[in-house]
């Protein structure tokens, strides 16, 4: 069976890529900040017959990030597939950033993804596996009022 981790889960775009890879045979681990919304989407993965597990962390922080890669693959086994979903979402103009907030948007959407390919690297090479990096529409269609998260994208 192949593993999956996605980092940024959510009811959203998170969920909807574990039910699929899940239903083509994945197992899936997923990683949020939020306890209580990551046991129900794993909840709903495992009616649906899907192996599925979870870690706690704030993509902000990266060494909380790196601790919950190593849960998941503790639990699950090697790593086929990572999935980056995490991004600073908020609405703010990005003529009206700082400098200093522009730094940790770019942290959780660009560095931390690549840390986090970092930390699975030999898993990923090893099975010859993927890493998906998730844009949405404003990775094609940047939006001034969703300024830092348009950049990330």
């Amino acid at each position: 069976m192949n593993n999956l981790i996605i980092v940024g889960a959510g009811p959203g775009l998170g969920q909807g890529s574990a039910e699929h890879f899940g239903q083509a045979g994945f197992a899936i681990g997923l990683i949020s900040r939020n306890a209580n919304k990551l046991q129900n989407v794993v909840d709903a993965l495992r009616a649906q017959g899907i192996s599925a597990h979870f870690a706690t962390a704030d993509a902000y922080d990266q060494a909380a990030l790196e601790r919950a890669l190593a849960a998941l693959r503790e639990q699950m086994g090697p790593v086929h597939t990572l999935v980056y979903n995490a991004a600073a979402f908020k609405m703010k103009n990005i003529l009206e950033e700082t400098p200093a907030a522009l730094v940790e948007d770019f942290k959780i959407s660009v560095v931390h993804a690549l840390h986090a390919v970092q930390v699975l690297r030999k898993d990923l090479e090893a099975q010859q596996g993927a890493v998906l990096l998730t844009g949405g529409g404003f990775a094609l269609h940047p939006n001034a009022d969703f300024g830092a998260l348009s950049l990330g994208k």
